[in-house]
């Protein structure tokens, strides 16, 4: 025999008085009853649930008061029960339908605790109690839920820890589950993909990370990753194509000087000395510690972290409102973080390209360490404002106070010039002298295996030289340092823009090289 469907909607209050008439003569086919979106008020009548064939009832957005009638478990072909936004007291009824999917009861006066019973609805997809005054712990039979796609109970007084409800994560949806397990929280809710504050005037939650196995682990290992993937391709690349004739994107003729910076204490690496080494590992150590403060702050499981709570989730919707800033201003974080580190992430990939090149694993080492340490430095600033930023300007400033960070090497280096500048002018001609000693190995091996590499090098230090010899004596400070000559400023010129030219020791080897060359051409 075929389904009888009947509907009966009641949307105006003057129709009233018809439906209930028509409810007592269709008690028997009614399926479909709505009154939502009136302005009802007084207490749901018990005679509604006599409709034994009833599947769909609807009573939301009204003022009805009293309690939810008992005789709701009479239903037993319900499938969707919407009495949300009312004014309803009392303790959520007893329900058996097997066949209920929908359950909306937010937005009232709700007390008591939730039935153990509601986590044996095996085709429950969506519940959402949230916005009433409901205590005790969440029902640990909720997990047996296989269908639930929303859970939303926040605004609420519960308290212990939730059922693992892990699937619940994996819909992708941030408005999935929703609890009040924010700072402080009595509840803790680890499968929630949103938290609440509890205390909030504004009702704000923010979106729950989870990170397993800890934030600290993926803020090292994804800049890790980030840093070994170009290595590897530079790698290969170099390796494999560096002599083959349409190679020529890969042939490195960059002198050594040219690739590293001295006025940052990231040269330290290249020192003699292992104070200067050690000043290196120092320094990089302190920015390391830095960026994963930060990190921890920006960790939502961390109750002493500077999590905020940015998105609204209001009693009229199962949909949350995000309040995060707009999009022009991670566009400015974007541009930002290209001019602050792009020098950097440059130098970085030169410096691995001739470690490789020159087979030096100090150059390389350095240049990897120092490209992990700017891909963390922009995945902080990236993660912080997530957890922080609520308008444009906020993530400006939390953007410019982490990348500060980032030039700490500079700021060592120039208080190592005031404190020790003797010691400083060594360490500097010493890595100079360090690095041109590299290339010379580099173009002795290549001379002995008959490649030729030295050319280009020996060409760029003929113009060194020639342009030194272009410089005005007059107008140069020297200092005597290990019984070598070493420029360490110019007149008139103030202290922190020292520059260094290359000590006698330096350009003694040099012209090896140059005997080299000769020796090679013959």
């Amino acid at each position: 025999m075929e389904k009888i469907l009947v509907s009966l909607h009641c949307y105006e209050k003057k129709y009233i008085l018809l439906c209930i008439i028509q409810l007592r003569v269709l008690n028997f086919l009614l399926e479909y009853f709505s009154l939502k979106n009136n302005l009802l008020n007084g207490e749901i009548p018990s005679a509604l649930f006599s409709c034994s064939k009833l599947e769909v009832i609807d009573l939301g957005k009204n003022g009805f008061t009293g309690v939810i009638p008992s005789q709701v478990s009479l239903l037993k072909h319900l499938k969707q029960l919407k009495i949300y936004e009312n004014k309803l007291t009392g303790t959520i009824p007893h329900i058996e339908s097997s066949n209920l999917e929908v359950l909306l009861f937010r937005a009232n006066s709700l007390t008591g605790s939730i039935p153990t019973e509601l986590g044996r609805l095996k085709d429950l997809r969506i519940m959402a109690l949230n916005h009433n005054s409901i205590k005790g712990k969440i029902p640990s039979e909720f997990k047996e839920l296989k269908k639930l796609e929303f859970l939303q109970l926040h605004q609420n007084q519960l308290t212990g820890i939730a059922p693992k409800i892990d699937r619940m994560r994996l819909t992708g949806d941030q408005n999935a589950f929703i609890a009040d397990c924010g700072k402080k929280s009595p509840l803790q809710c680890d499968s929630c993909t949103m938290c609440c504050d509890k205390n909030d005037p504004e009702e704000k939650c923010q979106v729950k990370w989870d990170w397993k196995p800890s934030i600290l682990f993926w803020a090292l290992m994804i800049p890790l990753i980030l840093s070994s993937f170009p290595a590897i391709i530079m790698f290969i690349a170099v390796r494999l194509f560096n002599s083959t004739p349409t190679s020529s994107w890969f042939e490195d003729n960059r002198d050594v000087l040219s690739i590293y910076a001295p006025d940052s204490v990231y040269s330290f690496i290249f020192a003699m000395e292992k104070r200067g080494v050690w000043v290196y590992v120092a320094t990089a150590s302190i920015q390391m510690w830095l960026f994963l403060a930060f990190v921890l702050a920006s960790d939502s499981n961390n109750a002493n972290s500077d999590w905020e709570f940015n998105i609204r989730c209001l009693n009229d919707s199962l949909q949350c409102e995000d309040a995060l800033a707009a999009r022009t201003g991670w566009l400015h974080l974007t541009i930002l973080i290209i001019l602050y580190l792009g020098v950097d992430i440059i130098n970085a990939g030169l410096q691995m390209k001739k470690g490789i090149t020159i087979m030096d694993w100090q150059i390389f080492v350095s240049g990897f360490i120092l490209l992990f340490l700017t891909i963390l430095a922009a995945y902080t600033s990236v993660l912080y404002n997530i957890a922080l930023a609520e308008t444009n300007t906020q993530i400006i400033v939390n953007a410019v106070i982490l990348l500060f960070i980032n030039d700490l090497d500079e700021q060592f280096m120039s208080v190592l010039q005031v404190l020790c500048p003797v010691w400083t002018n060594r360490q500097i001609a010493e890595i100079e002298q360090n690095l041109v000693d590299k290339k010379l190995k580099h173009v002795r091996r290549e001379s002995d295996l008959g490649n030729g590499d030295e050319t280009s090098y020996i060409t760029a230090i003929q113009n060194g030289e020639e342009n030194s010899k272009g410089q005005n004596d007059s107008n140069r400070k020297e200092t005597k340092v290990d019984n070598n000559i070493v420029v360490t400023g110019v007149e008139d010129e103030p202290p922190k823009r020292m520059r260094y030219r290359r000590s006698s020791s330096i350009l003694q080897m040099e012209r090896e090289v140059l005997m080299l060359e000769k020796k090679v051409s013959f």
